[in-house]
């Protein structure tokens, strides 16, 4: 014989509560399947625009050389023929600022200038004038 049982769960919450955040999920779900999140004017223009300087630093680094590492100083050879003569190198470091791709260290304000560092400050700025310039009037049905 097969019996049947029920277990009553009781819920803090009630069932019009448990209904009604449903449907605002629903309701949530068909906003921004619609399209609530479409960018304006203003937005497009300073993605654009953060886009072009992103390209620009890239290009930029690329012109400069394609230095891994941001260098401020640059190892030279300074050796002469005497010195190559008697077997002594001499290379002495030249202060000469290089554009790298990733910063090289904190020592100076120059060191810490790179493609990334840019880069990343760039999206960070982009990403607050978007938030500024969004609609601020919602939709209501």
């Amino acid at each position: 014989m097969i019996q049947e049982f029920y277990v009553t769960i009781y819920s803090p919450f009630s069932d019009s509560n448990l209904t009604n955040s449903s449907e605002q999920l629903n309701n949530h779900i068909e906003l921004k399947a619609t399209g609530e999140h479409k960018m304006n004017k203003k937005q497009k223009y300073v993605l654009t625009i953060g886009i072009i300087l992103i390209a620009l630093a890239i290009i930029y680094w690329y012109a400069q050389g394609t230095e891994v590492f941001t260098k401020s100083q640059v190892l030279v050879d300074k050796t002469t023929d005497l010195d190559r003569m008697l077997g002594v190198l001499n290379k002495q470091y030249v202060d000469k600022f290089v554009f790298g791709l990733f910063p090289s260290g904190m020592a100076s304000l120059a060191e810490m200038i790179s493609a990334a560092s840019l880069s990343g400050l760039i999206i960070f700025i982009t990403g607050i004038f978007i938030y500024l310039f969004r609609n601020k009037t919602k939709e209501t049905k």
